[in-house]
């Protein structure tokens, strides 16, 4: 297959004017601004209200228990007409529960098929313990974690981050519009003719409008993992392990964003530094590139549906007993004379602006493929035409795509955070 189009060398490279950048440094100064509010914010609640959400989490057991004949007992001395049997104490609960018209819950019947290993079966019941008694480190961890320590954390985390932002921010040079080899001139850090000489300091400079960053990755990998974690303990109904599994897909998830715009930069950062040998559409490594592309993105949305429906599941567990409780108050049968509140509304409102955020984040890395896409073949349709300065424009349109999701990505990282502390304040205040 021929390349879509071919690149053209500008003979001469004038230096362009230097324009204003929404990437500018005061756009990251306000990030580090909203960044220190929340974390004020996260000590001022844990100083005066560290019980606003208290946890339980579990583990599960499967416990065994060897089939006995009918009316066999378990040798109990004590009270011989009585059965020792975990197995018979279980067929009782089950009984009493099943046969309870006050509630939808139906224990698992421990008389199926049960296991068998050799010659022995066994009848097999799930069985809830404390999470202090779980056998996986993370048992323990999440048992005696307290979320606003978690909340803490995360807020630490990301004042980190925009503190180095802002402090070894470096604003690009140019636009391209002269032809330059990178927006960031000889300061490049791919430039082969100064790299070697960099300084420490050079060497932690941020570009933003320099393609993917490592950096902003790892931030969301440590970051938006344990954010989501705190959304998970204020619905009282995760296991140990689903919360180790929440935490461990998401980092995998962002993880997997990274992947994406790696490829993307292979394919689309403007930087002749970096990227000397364009690559071109229609040539079989350009393929492969936006295959992953492609292969990955479908991939990341999988996970981050499944993560979602994961927390939804239990968010609408949680409600419908409430609402069955709430229902019962005055019940002839099942009446219990309490006054039992809905879920908090802040509750809610944690759940739906952290969905909706955290979407937003894989919505603009799908915009960033869409917009990259667009200008190639807007660049391709130039060439077709003989449009003088095709390729310039074509170099000036990705570099805007970059600008404009890297301070997308700035703004939603920021913003999600600061939400979710103002609805702890209001949370608090209630």
């Amino acid at each position: 297959m021929q390349p879509a189009y071919e690149p053209i060398r500008p003979a001469s490279r004038k230096r362009a004017a230097r324009e204003g950048y929404c990437l500018g440094r005061p756009l990251f100064a306000a990030a580090l601004l909203v960044s220190l509010f929340s974390l004020i914010t996260c000590v001022v609640l844990w100083a005066t209200n560290d019980s606003l959400v208290r946890v339980y989490v579990f583990d599960t057991k499967l416990a065994l228990f060897v089939h006995r004949n009918a009316g066999a007992g378990c040798r109990n001395a004590t009270h011989p007409h009585l059965s020792s049997c975990p197995a018979t104490i279980i067929d009782h609960y089950e009984s009493a529960l099943e046969a309870s018209s006050c509630t939808d819950i139906r224990p698992l019947a421990s008389s199926d098929d049960g296991v068998k290993w050799g010659n022995v079966s066994y009848a097999r019941y799930p069985l809830v313990t404390d999470g202090r008694d779980s056998l996986v480190f993370w048992g323990a961890w999440f048992a005696n974690m307290k979320p606003i320590a978690v909340l803490f954390a995360v807020f630490f985390l990301s004042l980190c981050f925009q503190v180095w932002r802002f402090w070894c921010f470096q604003p690009a040079e140019n636009s391209l519009e002269g032809g330059e080899l990178c927006p960031y001139g000889n300061q490049c850090q791919f430039n082969p003719q100064v790299y070697n000489q960099m300084t420490f300091r050079q060497s932690c400079a941020f570009r933003p409008s320099h393609g993917t960053h490592f950096n902003m990755w790892l931030e969301y990998t440590l970051t938006a993992s344990l954010q989501i974690v705190v959304v998970c303990l204020n619905f009282q109904g995760f296991s140990v392990n689903e919360l180790w599994l929440v935490l461990a897909l998401h980092a995998s998830l962002t993880m997997i964003g990274y992947i994406v715009e790696c490829n993307l930069d292979t394919l689309f950062m403007p930087c002749l530094h970096q990227h000397r040998d364009t690559m071109l559409l229609g040539q079989a490594r350009a393929t492969a590139a936006l295959a992953r592309v492609f292969v990955a993105e479908a991939l990341a949305w999988l996970v981050h549906v499944s993560v979602w429906t994961l927390v939804f599941s239990k968010y609408n567990q949680a409600k419908a007993e409430v609402d069955l409780l709430r229902s019962q108050a005055a019940d002839a049968t099942c009446g219990h004379g309490q006054t039992i509140e809905n879920i908090p509304g802040w509750v809610e409102a944690i759940l739906y602006s952290q969905v909706v955020f955290f979407s937003l984040f894989g919505g603009v890395q799908l915009w960033q493929i869409a917009a990259f896409l667009y200008k190639t073949r807007a660049a391709a349709q130039a060439q077709a035409r003989g449009d003088r300065g095709w390729e310039a424009a074509w170099r000036q349109g990705k570099l805007r795509v970059w600008q404009a999701a890297a301070a997308a990505y700035a703004v939603l990282n920021v913003v999600s955070k600061m939400f979710l502390a103002v609805i702890l304040i209001f949370a608090a205040a209630m």
